[in-house]
């Protein structure tokens, strides 16, 4: 098939939320993710945008206390060395204040693991774990190691494969890596610390969220110590069911300028308004799940249109990345 060019002049702001509930979350979900775009150059999709095929409807969930068992428990306290009697008062206030809230370990030795079930939220630190007391010739894991440890360590938290989302243009899980180098002055940089973040799937579509993506992210250092996880999983139930308009309705939606809200987006509306030639080449539109930072309370997660492009201005490109709301059948 050639290359199909669609353009649509498309003029955008900011439409209010009615009191639904679910349009209320949609609007702060949107207002989280990113800011509102005053206005969009013509918009010519590729053909990966154009083939591509979304669920005839998507679910809205409401968000429920997730229950970590004992025996998970126990678990990770044997995994990072820390007993269970050794406990401290941590922060007591929002969502640090609901029921179930634990904390183990030392804040003196920055060594604590925090639990919050009204959020699906853990989170671990090890500061020991990049301490290579003396011996300069230790690296921490390299990446396929630090990948096939988080895969295990994701099944002992309980998270399946259809938990991790699948990556929007290869065939894998989606899944980035991260490192913190260091080491004495005059020598090479090393690895101290290795880690692998995976994106959160629910119901099969990828989570985003005000940060980067919502999931789990383990980092191991010296002597297969971890230095730090976390993660982010709310559990959810299904509410209501929403029937999804094709995307070429979808693009009207872009067209209209109804509640389309940039993450990059660097360029002044004004200064894009000058330029007769500025095109936006749209490469990738996902459907994900809103999942707030796990500092927020948040009741609903909402399904989004996640999209990507190329944003040519002055001769220039730039990737630029916005979200819209599904337009309903």
């Amino acid at each position: 098939m050639s290359r199909t060019v669609i353009t649509i002049f498309a003029f955008c702001w900011v439409v209010a939320c009615d009191g639904a509930p679910h349009d209320q979350a949609v609007g702060a979900a949107l207002r989280s993710v990113g800011q509102p775009i005053s206005y969009c150059p013509r918009i010519a999709p590729t053909e990966a945008v154009i083939n591509k095929t979304l669920p005839p409807q998507v679910a809205v969930y409401k968000v429920l206390r997730r229950e970590f068992p004992p025996e998970l428990i126990g678990k990770l306290l044997q995994m990072t060395e820390l007993d269970r009697n050794q406990t401290f008062q941590g922060a007591n206030r929002g969502v640090f204040g609901t029921p179930g809230v634990r904390y183990y370990g030392s804040q003196e030795n920055n060594h604590t693991l925090a639990i919050i079930p009204a959020q699906g939220w853990m989170h671990y630190t090890r500061l020991e774990a990049m301490d290579d007391k003396g011996d300069h010739t230790l690296t921490g894991p390299t990446e396929a190691e630090a990948l096939q440890r988080g895969l295990e360590f994701a099944k002992t938290l309980g998270l399946k494969e259809s938990d991790l989302a699948r990556h929007p243009t290869k065939d894998r899980l989606d899944y980035l890596f991260t490192k913190i180098e260091g080491g004495p002055v005059l020598q090479e940089p090393r690895v101290k610390v290795r880690g692998v973040f995976f994106r959160r799937a629910i119901d099969g579509f990828p989570v985003t969220t005000g940060r980067l993506f919502g999931g789990f992210r383990v980092e191991y250092g010296f002597h297969g110590m971890i230095y730090k996880f976390e993660l982010v999983a709310r559990a959810t139930e299904p509410i209501s069911t929403i029937k999804v308009a094709p995307l070429a309705e979808q693009l009207k939606v872009v067209a209209e300028g109804k509640q389309v809200y940039g993450v990059r987006w660097p360029v002044d509306p004004d200064e894009l308004k000058m330029d007769k030639d500025a095109a936006l080449n749209l490469s990738l539109v996902e459907l994900v799940y809103f999942e707030d930072s796990p500092e927020k309370f948040q009741k609903i997660i909402p399904p989004l249109l996640r999209w990507e492009g190329q944003l040519r201005f002055k001769g220039q490109e730039q990737t630029v990345i916005f979200y819209t709301p599904i337009k309903e059948m």
